[in-house]
């Protein structure tokens, strides 16, 4: 991050990086959240930035620094527990820098900064993973170097945009991807506009499994009925190869409601643009596409009820309907 100082005077700046550590599965994490950090131990390494590891079925280790290119470095702050981090960051409060056993866990780190008229600095915010601590150790140190960090954001774009010309994605494409992304990777809060409707249903994992479907990853749902909707189904199936290729596993479910039972236009289209991608050989496995009639689904409410994200394809297009619904969300 650069901060530059456009104005008249030095000003003096507190810079916060926060966020939760969990070092597990999300299912683990959402089931029991504080039997989970329970295994989670803090340390400092020797260059004094954190370190958090996972004794427990995973062997892994966290390490995180916050790193401020000046001559001139200022102390390095820290708070490892949830419960007291919100109130000192709103607060300003200094950080205790403490370690010990947490139920509730989190890694914020803060530097103070003052930046003289005109001038500007840079601070970054670094996490890495690994299973040795000397590992992480050297990572961290090898991100301390502002060229480094350069270096590798140029690699990273570098990669995107060959990915990107591989899979034969847009810009829009992009667009609707990476606003997809943390309603199927984390908690919905999208949901709860319809979940109070299907929680009448009683619905298990094994209901599935008559689909083919294990239930075990991420759910994507698209529901379609008319053939010039099919552009939406589209949208999703680049959504869904992508993250394919970044190694996210997911299911993507399109129910077909369409009306035809004997022509069957809107199923045939769909599975013409699915060969069209050359992605044929994803359909009914793992991990990849399932085109489910939905006269032929005992209850489709399942998988609305199941599924991280859920797109209409009547309602137009992925982009409008997120923002759609989070604006109905923050009312």
């Amino acid at each position: 991050m650069k901060i530059k100082n456009k104005s008249e005077k030095d000003v003096n700046l507190e810079v916060t990086g926060f966020f939760r550590p969990v070092l597990s599965k999300l299912e683990d994490d959402i089931s029991h959240p504080a039997f989970n950090n329970l295994f989670l131990k803090y340390g400092i390494l020797s260059s004094g930035d954190l370190i958090v590891k996972r004794n427990r079925n995973v062997n892994v280790s966290l390490g995180a620094s916050l790193n401020l290119q000046t001559n001139k470095s200022s102390e390095l702050e820290y708070e490892i527990d949830n419960t007291k981090a919100y109130d000192m960051i709103e607060n300003g409060d200094k950080f205790s820098s403490k370690l010990g056993l947490v139920t509730d866990g989190c890694i914020a780190l803060r530097r103070k900064v003052r930046i003289k008229q005109g001038e500007e600095a840079i601070l970054n915010l670094v996490i890495c993973t690994g299973e040795e601590e000397e590992k992480i150790a050297k990572t961290l140190e090898y991100y301390r170097i502002q060229e480094n960090v350069e270096k590798e954001f140029k690699i990273a774009r570098a990669k995107s945009e060959e990915e990107a010309r591989y899979l034969n994605l847009s810009r829009n494409n992009l667009n609707i991807f990476y606003k997809m992304l943390p309603y199927i990777l984390h908690q919905n809060p999208l949901k709860s506009l319809y979940m109070e409707s299907l929680r009448n249903g009683q619905y298990r994992q094994s209901d599935f499994w008559k689909y083919g479907i294990s239930g075990d990853i991420p759910i994507i749902l698209v529901t379609v009925k008319d053939l010039s909707d099919v552009y939406v189904v589209k949208e999703i199936l680049k959504v869904h190869e992508n993250l394919r290729v970044k190694g996210i596993k997911t299911d993507l479910c399109i129910l077909d409601y369409e009306k035809n039972i004997y022509e069957r236009f809107v199923k045939e289209q769909i599975i013409q643009e699915i060969l069209n991608m050359q992605i044929g050989y994803l359909q009914n496995v793992s991990s990849g596409i399932f085109l489910l009639n939905a006269n032929e689904i005992e209850d489709e409410n399942l998988f609305k009820f199941r599924a991280n994200i859920w797109i209409d394809a009547c309602k137009g297009s992925v982009l409008d309907q997120i923002k759609e619904m989070e604006d109905h969300l923050d009312k």
